[in-house]
């Protein structure tokens, strides 16, 4: 990511965080734009509409803020994702998950190292190959294996534990002074 580029959405979330004053859980979450649930936080952070985004560039404009590019863990936490979608986040058709095929052990993993015990798939999914990973449809709920590469999406959701954030709490300064 560009320092520039970085600047300007750290810059865009601190004014949010000025500007919007607290908010239920507040306190859980880096920024006050970020949505509590279930002892997660979350973010969908937008980019431009033409933006291709890879799975390691979108683990890393997470990873940036603090956080990891989403993962999904149980069917409540599916439908708060797709609820938030199609109420308050309004972003694209899907969203790139954190998801990958680790081809060491020939299983699909999580970025973010949590366990993969949770699965929505639109098919049974059998043909993974090396570049695979998953996407949801916002309007559905539904995954699908798409390739790693390049992926078409304007923005990526972000998660974070709430009491990783209390334990050492992100600050727009602490951000800021990073870059």
């Amino acid at each position: 990511m560009t320092s520039g580029l970085l600047l300007t959405l750290l810059s865009a979330l601190c004014w949010a965080e000025r500007s919007l004053g607290s908010r239920d859980n507040s306190d859980e979450c880096p920024f006050p734009t970020w949505v509590y649930y279930n002892n997660n936080c979350y973010s969908f952070l937008h980019t431009a509409s033409d933006s291709l985004l890879n799975i390691e560039h979108a683990q890393e404009l997470c990873k940036d803020v603090g956080s990891n590019i989403i993962s999904i863990n149980t069917q409540e936490e599916n439908n708060f994702i797709l609820h938030m979608f199609q109420t308050e986040w309004k972003g694209p058709n899907g969203i790139l998950l954190g998801l990958f095929y680790d081809s060491d052990d020939d299983t699909l993993k999580w970025l973010d190292t949590s366990e993969f015990t949770y699965t929505n798939f639109n098919e049974e999914q059998t043909d993974m190959g090396l570049i695979t990973c998953a996407k949801m449809d916002t309007s559905t709920g539904q995954w699908d294996l798409i390739s790693c590469e390049d992926f078409s999406q304007a923005g990526t959701l972000c998660k974070t534990k709430a009491n990783n954030v209390i334990s050492g709490k992100l600050t727009c300064q602490k951000l800021m002074e990073r870059w």
